[in-house]
């Protein structure tokens, strides 16, 4: 099948797999989104689920001049603290079952929670969701 499971290794995302503030990523690009939706994850093998959402903003620029920029997706409490990924297309080669990526995934942002609107109640849920930038991340630490 897959492997081994207990051979994985699970590491921090490191500065250098942070997004550049500069990367164009144009609006409705898929990102994904890893986590833990409710609580919900594969409790055999202790992996998160992967959920699909969409780039609502423009990535380069700071929505409303806040550090953050938005997505549109169905997401949930629990993956609050989530990593969101770019999605472009990765080469992977596997070699017995360890997966080398040629072009790994860049760390876009950390998912935070809805974006509360003033008249959502009225108009119902927009699905728009606030994640921070990366480089927020050293300087929160």
């Amino acid at each position: 099948m897959f492997g081994n499971y207990n051979n994985w290794v699970i590491r921090p995302f490191s500065s250098n797999e942070f997004a550049p503030k500069d990367l164009y990523v144009p609006p409705g690009e898929t990102l994904v989104v890893l986590g833990y939706p409710q609580g919900y994850y594969d409790s055999i093998h202790n992996l998160p689920i992967a959920l699909g959402v969409f780039l609502a903003s423009d990535y380069r620029v700071p929505f409303e001049d806040k550090q953050y920029f938005l997505v549109n997706g169905n997401l949930q409490p629990g993956n609050s603290g989530s990593p969101v990924l770019n999605t472009s297309p990765n080469l992977r080669v596997v070699r017995g079952s360890t997966f080398i990526y040629l072009s790994p995934p860049l760390l876009l942002g950390i998912y935070s929670g809805p974006l509360r609107l003033p008249k959502e109640e009225e108009c119902g849920k927009t699905y728009l969701n606030i994640v921070w930038f990366p480089r927020l991340i050293d300087e929160i630490i």
